[in-house]
């Protein structure tokens, strides 16, 4: 939200300041009708609630009930928003309001609560849109607020019943209560069938809403509907090519597709816009693996880590790859991290066994092994590597076991017959 029109940027700020304080004199010298006129000026370049506000302060300074410092604070907070000084901004207007606490013009409120949202102080900020929505509850931009404060509160039930209220509304906030409300029932809540609902409507009242063409693509690549999935995300991008959220979920399809060219072209895109997309960098990585370019990949994956120090896949993908290159005390470090983040992680206690085996540090591996399979005893390569480490120890009673349960729960029909063999081998060597 801007308090103040795009064309604001187009006059000095001490323009539209000097207009105020001429519509203040005016009002104070009684003439009213010029005061008024002079408003009507300002208003041009005030968006609606900025306008409201400009409104109430001109109507209460005639009556008395507010003076010409506490109009000058609201004034000047304007500017302090719109110069994305969000402190100077509250502070200016809390001391507004300590001045005439009988403050009852709702969009005082709303732009209160607005401003407290972006300093991320969303306790204070919900008080103030339930403030404004006391003072008028027909407002569908205080309610969407008011349900966007509880998302963040992660108080998703009332959350919602924030943007229904909105939406009951049918004011012209309806298409915003729409995809909020949606966005929670699709990426919180993971009720897809919901969230389309809300989607689609969202785009019916505004087709070039690019956030719920995302959000409708988002579902369908969740359901596996590829080619539907990938006609949102374009028509998103077509909206707005800057949109990097929707170039990253087309190559995640990309990625799905095997399509790894077009996957590292929208991963690509994606780091131009956001440089500092940790997610990107991981996913770029998966499409340098798949086309066998490890370097490269591991390149991107130290990038990632470096923007997000606790990624324990980043760190576990990465010792994936410095394990298939032979580096393999780097491989058990970057396993090391990965377990210090996720600690029950079967994927990585395998892996990081598996190193131990390559190096030969057996009592570890075995150790790993045991871990994982306690996580998941139908994990059938735990057992086969179990059986390896335990012929290498010479403890064949327990290798004959590891063997016998990888062919009970392994699909691979080539592997179990050899594991068979084994075990007729060492069935030899206990008798």
């Amino acid at each position: 939200m801007r308090i103040f029109k795009n064309i604001f940027q187009n006059k000095s700020e001490n323009f539209v300041a000097g207009e105020f304080n001429r519509c203040i004199q005016l009002a104070i010298d009684g003439r009213f009708k010029d005061a008024y006129a002079k408003l009507q000026g300002i208003s041009e370049y005030t968006t609606d609630y900025g306008s409201r506000l400009v409104s109430y302060i001109l109507q209460n300074l005639i009556k008395g009930e507010i003076d010409v410092r506490v109009s000058n604070l609201i004034f000047q907070s304007f500017i302090d928003y719109d110069k994305h000084d969000l402190h100077g901004a509250i502070n200016k207007l809390n001391q507004a309001y300590a001045i005439v606490p009988t403050m009852s013009q709702p969009s005082f409120f709303y732009i209160r609560g607005y401003i407290l949202k972006g300093l991320k102080a969303y306790e204070q900020a919900l008080k103030e849109f339930d403030h404004a929505i006391q003072l008028d509850p027909h407002d569908g931009s205080f309610h969407s607020n008011q349900g966007d404060i509880l998302a963040n509160l992660k108080k998703f039930d009332e959350a919602m019943l924030a943007f229904s209220r909105g939406i009951e509304l049918g004011d012209k906030y309806i298409n915003y209560c729409y995809y909020n409300r949606g966005h929670i029932l699709c990426f919180e809540l993971k009720r897809y069938d919901e969230a389309l609902h809300d989607f689609n409507k969202a785009i019916e009242l505004n087709p070039r809403d690019y956030y719920s063409l995302y959000g409708r693509g988002y579902i369908y690549h969740k359901k596996g509907q590829f080619e539907k999935a990938l006609i949102e995300l374009n028509k998103a991008i077509a909206i707005n090519s800057l949109y990097a959220v929707a170039y990253y979920e087309r190559g995640e399809i990309y990625l799905d597709m095997e399509n790894l060219v077009e996957a590292m072209n929208n991963f690509n895109k994606t780091i131009e816009i956001k440089p500092d997309d940790a997610d990107a960098y991981y996913n770029r990585a998966l499409a340098f693996k798949r086309k066998g370019l490890l370097d490269a990949a591991i390149l991107d994956l130290t990038k990632s880590i470096e923007l997000d120090s606790q990624s324990a896949d980043a760190y576990h993908e990465r010792g994936i790859l410095l394990g298939e290159k032979g580096s393999l005390d780097l491989s058990i470090q970057d396993f090391n991290k990965a377990l210090d983040i996720r600690p029950a992680d079967i994927d990585t206690l395998f892996n990081r066994g598996i190193s131990y085996l390559r190096s030969e540090q057996n009592d570890l591996a075995i150790a790993d092994l045991k871990k994982a399979c306690d996580l998941d005893l139908e994990y059938a390569n735990v057992h086969l590597n179990l059986g390896i480490l335990y012929e290498r120890k010479e403890m064949w009673v327990e290798a004959v076991d590891a063997y016998s349960r990888y062919i009970k729960f392994s699909e691979d029909v080539t592997t179990k017959d050899e594991a068979q063999k084994t075990i007729e081998e060492l069935k030899q060597k206990i008798k």
